[in-house]
């Protein structure tokens, strides 16, 4: 239940206040003044009469109200803007904010001008309410089934743009909901101001030198301009006298043209003033209404989201930064220096061709496990055979059809069936079997080499109930172990059982149809079973192992069950059938069991999609230390001749062929790329053409032809080269085992591909920073625009330039990438130095440290910080070579009128590693390897609510070896809870303090076990616990033992739960031990030498069928009043004949009346015909019964607290109900 209001506050273009009285004109508001009280006097009038009591104020009270209601009106007038009314509405609707102005001439001086104006937009939302939640799961504590509190949470999406005078900027965005830091941006940036537009400038105006030299200019102008008049005037006169003056008239024209002269000389360099516009004028200062210029030092300084750009090509700048960066200007000399938090991190990436070049390097146990496998013996016998003269397969198989099943791990419901997965099903050879060693005769061919198929050994279901060994009720789940006749089998070994399997579609997995075997796209846990069948041709003959669902084995048979304790009536049930297929891996790995060799360990992934034979390139290395490429003898007197500096490539058989796939001696020194063969292309795969390429081939290589005594399974028989190479535990061992052999894991697979994909090449990163992305060919840098194209958004680079993607130069691609998750601080400090001597030349000088700190306070190996400093020089020269155009220009086919250049770069830079902060002990730097503080990882195995009733032991108990109701006759009673906090705070009636202070009820404290151990304000101080009350002398539930037995010597009683463990591979989890702190809560006096007992642990397969019958229940399945489902009847009760599919109940109360009736599957009135020995109420002794419900102790309470009988209600209230929400199975 949830209960909540809202408050939304938003700066929207909504219609608010649109009704509104205005006051009338006839009310006179007024404030009257009283110097002698010192007090302000409000009163209203209509025609000079009041109409309402003075009201009388202090000065700050006065001052306080007319604050108020300015605000208020304000307000208001911003309100009628956003809806459209009232005066000056474009005015009003400008900002929300006013704008401020401070009277301040120091304020004005240093920020241009005295206003101050900040521009919000966005919205903010507020959510305010009250939650009440009231979990009904019975798991949780009774105390936390219900969390009132109150709900607040706020939406925010602001951005901000403000200005200080003229020369503070200020721009913000911030978003609540915005997934990465770096979405929300701050920058306060100070900006010099811009030199005003000279044009209406006069000499006159100009103040200092170059006003003077203006004035004198303008005064020189003025001159000749006076002197052309004098010299008009003269020339006039002498038009007169032309033929008396002809020598005055020539020497005034000399002298005008040398004033035109003087004039356009005077022109043209007023104009280069005036045009720049007015270069000159960048080095006048107090100027421009007395602002600073260009000239000043400061030129700009940005605070919070900034950036470091730096023209280098060995040192690289950053793009994503939050700190404080200042721009310095000393007359051709300009400084940048940064202070800040880099947020970004750097990465290369090279391609060639236009895709990228990805490298991978694996070592010899790197190979994929649980993926792929051989479908029989014989393929695996034969692979060698079949690929010696690849490319051409020399196998006579022909594989057509095939069927895979795996566990149903999804719990579908489609293409499902029960499936008996045999080991030796198919195979001819009786040492790769299991049971050729107990069954007599049991190949029925004499070729050990014969292809595999169902009619090859005794295991053939074709032969069921006739020549074969296998009988009916192997087709019955319940009866599968019975369904071998005399064969000694086990379980998980020899068969296994699968339930509901799930059929891959052929989209799922793959197969080669010569090589014979199949490759899973999902690996397989530890604990899933893989099964198979399959049909192909061979010679001519069609040869089938194991059976198809959609052949002569129908889903479900309708059987007379007999089986009753009513009488001999024979009902009609509708068993499902069982299909035999072959098994390819069991839920119980054993490296000893034939079916182990089955898993192929010669294929690798390099982890590329859509792999390419375009730049691919692998080697094969031997690290010994260092990596080599071919072998070297340890026994040169029985080294292979043929050994001796062989390239490893040519050794594994993967380089005999060249470009053309031509079979050439010593190959041609590539990798042999042949899709389907040696690699998979499609999950970027490499295959080995040999089964155990470091196993049992390099054996037979390197074996002494002298010498008869070397055997592949005894090391002990090895010479010295083959003890130095052959890596047998590999493929005799599981990976985890393996990788204890680290002197034997050196052969090294190293090698690069090209990825291609899409539109351009991906660069690993999205919403890249502009500006971040270099990109160099050759050595040489492209121009972003001319030569390539970034989509910072999606992170794509696309080259333009088609003639360098076909010339295949390695381009580089250098990026800067917004770390999204990063935790650890980097801090990137520095400044950029730049002097130009000239236009043409320029040299700098660079130093940028970074440094960063560990993620703890110790560095781990691996994520060491770094304190990087580099420092560097560079020079820069440019100038243009017209005699070079010229020269050129003289070919006769060319014209050129471009200006030829000769540019010339150089730069150095140094790296100085320098110890990281915080990672010195005893004056030096140190890595941290392993701390061991993580080393030790814990399954918690002490949830009571996932453990359940066990099964009968195999051994060692009463009823181990007896089948029906006796196997339970030695069951004890146990309860397994955690005491509910309620009992320590509410205490239930009935419930006072010494019952929990008892050793068995009360709270164990963390500081009794951890006295030293530190505990983080806020955090529990007591220990959860896991609960067992064990009665010997009570019989558990469905114990249907006579009294009398049951009264004999409580050590012969047992009892027992069970629960499942999500990491089931021991061996690679590295489980060592079960550790426990058991509190013995008996006291010297209650305790006596007749009271011990054991606790026994057992790890492994466990056996689910509690109620010993072969036969699952789960009571979802169960006949219920809206479906009559088919059952069995067993010796315990009712079990359902249908699959188990989906355990879930219907919320039908008259449906779980019927079906929540336990384990045994009959409700108390109908187990008093089969429990006689128990008590009317409950003959089972299966009944549940909340804790709160019960009377008693504690640990009365609980003893009822497990069982299975109305232990999911649908009715439930705080005093009653279930303790589990699923239906109770025996899975």
């Amino acid at each position: 239940m949830l209960l909540s209001c809202g408050l939304a506050l938003a700066q929207e273009n909504a219609d608010i206040g649109a009704i509104e009285l205005p006051v009338p004109s006839s009310v006179v508001s007024k404030y009257i003044y009283d110097p002698e009280t010192d007090r302000y006097i409000f009163s209203q009038e209509i025609g000079g009469y009041p109409i309402s009591l003075p009201l009388v104020l202090s000065v700050k009270e006065y001052q306080a109200l007319i604050l108020k209601e300015k605000m208020k009106t304000y307000f208001q007038e911003k309100v009628k803007a956003l809806s459209g009314r009232g005066t000056n509405v474009e005015e009003t609707q400008k900002n929300l904010l006013p704008e401020l102005y401070v009277n301040n001439k120091f304020f004005e001086s240093i920020f241009g001008s005295n206003a101050i104006d900040i521009s919000p937009q966005g919205s903010i939302g507020i959510d305010l309410g009250y939650r009440y939640q009231r979990n009904d799961n019975p798991i949780a504590s009774v105390i936390n089934r219900r969390s009132p509190g109150f709900e607040f949470d706020q939406r925010i999406s602001l951005s901000l743009l403000g200005k200080i005078g003229e020369r503070i900027q200020i721009t913000a965005n911030y978003d609540t909901e915005s997934t990465f830091d770096f979405q929300n941006l701050v920058k306060i940036q100070f900006n010099p101001p811009q030199i005003s537009e000279l044009k209406d400038l006069s000499p006159g105006m100009i103040p200092g030198e170059l006003g003077s030299k203006l004035r004198d200019v303008q005064g020189k102008i003025n001159e000749v301009q006076n002197k052309v008049s004098e010299v008009k005037q003269q020339i006039n006169e002498v038009k007169q006298k032309v033929n008396q003056v002809k020598g005055i008239i020539n020497d005034g024209k000399n002298t005008l043209n040398q004033a035109r002269q003087k004039i356009e000389s005077l022109k043209q360099t007023a104009n280069q003033i005036a045009s720049n516009p007015m270069a000159e004028a960048n080095r006048v200062s107090e100027y421009l209404n007395g602002k600073v210029t260009e000239d000043a030092i400061l030129q700009n300084i940005d605070i919070g989201n900034i950036s470091m750009p730096i023209n280098s090509n060995l040192i690289q700048g950053a793009q994503s930064l939050f700190g404080v960066r200042a721009d310095l200007k000393l007359g051709n000399t300009t400084l940048s220096g940064v202070f800040s938090e880099q947020r970004s991190q750097s990465q290369n990436i090279t391609t060639q061709g236009g895709g990228k070049l990805q490298e991978f390097d694996l070592y010899a146990l790197d190979y994929e496990e649980d993926r792929h496998y051989f479908i029989s013996q014989y393929f695996r016998n034969n692979y060698d055979k079949f690929l010696e003269t690849y490319p051409y397969i020399n196998s006579p198989v022909q594989i057509t059809r095939i069927e895979v099943w795996v566990t149903n791990r999804g719990y579908q419901t489609q293409n499902v069936r029960n499936i008996v997965a045999l080991q030796d099903l198919g195979e001819a050879n009786p040492e790769l079997t299991s049971l050729a060693n107990q069954v007599s005769n049991f190949i029925n061919v004499n070729n050990l080499n014969h292809p595999p198929g169902n009619e090859v050994n005794k295991l053939d279901p074709n032969e069921i109930g006739f020549n074969g060994i296998l009988n009916s009720q192997i087709r019955d789940i319940a009866t599968v172990k019975n369904g071998f006749g005399t064969a000694n089998v086990n379980e998980g070994y020899d068969y296994t059982i699968l339930e509901s399997a799930r059929k891959l579609n052929s989209q799922e997995y793959s197969y080669h149809p010569q090589l014979g075997y199949i490759s899973l796209n999902q690996r397989l846990s530890n604990d899933e079973i893989l099964g198979i069948a399959y049909q192909y041709s061979f010679q001519g003959k069609i040869y089938q192992v194991g059976e198809f669902a959609n052949g002569e084995i129908p889903g479900t048979s309708l059987i007379l069950d007999g089986n009753t304790n009513q009488g001999n009536s024979q009902n009609p049930v509708v068993q499902a059938n069982n299909l035999i297929v072959k098994m390819l891996k069991s839920s119980v790995t054993d490296v000893r069991q034939p079916v182990w060799d089955l898993m192929m360990k010669n294929i690798y992934n390099t982890g590329a999609f859509q792999l390419s034979d375009e730049d691919f390139r692998l080697s094969i290395l031997y690290t010994d230390p260092s990596p080599i490429n071919y072998m070297t003898p340890i026994d040169t007197s029985i080294w292979p001749e043929k050994l001796d500096n062989e390239v490893l490539l040519n050794t594994m058989d993967l380089d005999r062929l060249n470009a053309y796939q031509d079979l050439v001696p010593n190959g041609d020194g590539f990798f042999d790329y042949i899709p389907g063969i040696t690699v998979d292309p499609r999950y970027g795969r490499i295959i080995f053409p040999k089964v155990e390429p470091f196993g049992e081939f390099l054996f037979k290589l390197l074996d002494n032809p002298e010498s008869t005594k070397e055997t592949y399974s005894l090391e002990n028989s090895y010479n010295k080269n083959q003890k130095r190479y052959v890596f047998r535990e590999m493929y005799s061992l599981t990976k985890a085992a393996a990788l204890e052999f680290t002197e034997k894991n050196k052969f090294q697979l190293k090698g690069r591909y090209k990825s291609e994909g899409g539109d351009g090449i991906k660069i690993g990163a999205f919403n890249v920073p502009r500006g971040s992305v270099r990109v160099t060919a050759g050595g040489r840098a492209l121009r972003e625009g001319l030569d390539y194209i970034v989509n910072y958004e999606i992170g794509r680079v696309k080259i333009l330039d088609e003639g360098l993607k076909a010339s295949n130069i390695p381009i580089e691609i250098s990026v800067e990438n917004n770390s999204f998750f990063n935790q650890q601080n980097k801090r990137f400090s520095g400044f950029n130095l730049n002097h130009r001597i000239s236009d043409k030349i320029n040299i700098g000088g660079t130093l940028i440290n970074l440094s960063e700190n560990p993620l703890t306070q110790k560095a781990n190996y691996g994520t060491e910080p770094v304190n990087n400093t580099m420092m560097g020089f560079n020079t820069n020269f440019s100038t243009e070579i017209p005699f070079l155009t010229r020269i050129i220009n003289k070919w006769p086919t060319i014209k050129n009128s471009t200006p030829s250049q000769l540019s010339f770069r150089g730069e150095i830079a140094n790296l100085a590693a320098n110890d990281p902060r915080n990672t010195q002990l005893n004056g030096e730097t140190n890595v941290y390897i392993d701390d061991f503080e993580g080393a030790q990882t814990n399954i918690d195995i002490k949830g009571f609510t996932a453990w359940n009733l066990s099964s009968v032991p195999i051994n060692d108990v009463p009823g181990s070896n007896k089948e029906g109701l006796e196997s339970g006759f030695g069951r004890s009673k146990l309860a397994w809870y955690s005491i509910d906090q309620v009992f320590y705070s509410r205490q239930p009636d009935g419930i006072n303090n010494n019952d929990i202070s008892l050793n068995e009820t009360r709270r164990i404290f963390i500081d009794e076990l951890f006295p030293e151990q530190d505990l983080v304000q806020g955090t529990p101080r007591t220990l959860p616990t896991f609960d067992l009350a064990y009665y010997p002398s009570e019989k558990g539930p469905y114990n249907n033992a006579p009294n009398s037995f049951y009264s004999s010597d409580i050590k012969e009683k047992w009892a027992g739960i069970t629960r499942s463990l999500n990491a089931t591979n021991f061996e690679q989890s590295n489980v060592e031990f079960i550790e426990f702190w058991l509190l013995d809560t008996f006291t010297n006096q209650e305790s006596t030498s007749n009271d011990l007992g054991e606790l026994v642990f057992h790890l492994g397969n466990i056996s689910e069928d509690i109620l010993r019958d072969g036969r699952k229940q789960f009571e979802n399945g169960l006949p219920s009043t809206s479906e009559q489902t088919p059952i069995y009847q067993t010796p315990w009760g009712k079990v359902p004949a249908n699959q188990s599919l989906v355990y879930a109940f219907n919320s039908l109360e008259e449906d779980r009346t019927l079906q929540d009736v336990g384990l045994d599957g009959l409700s108390d009135e109908e187990e008093s015909t089969i429990f006689t020995n128990g008590p009317p109420d409950d003959p089972a002794r299966d009944n549940y019964q909340y804790f709160l419900q019960a009377d008693g102790g504690i640990l009365d309470r609980y003893k009822r607290y497990n069982g299975f009988e109305n232990n999911t209600p649908v009715a439930f209230s705080d005093t009653d109900r279930g303790n589990s929400t699923e239906p109770d199975t025996e899975d």
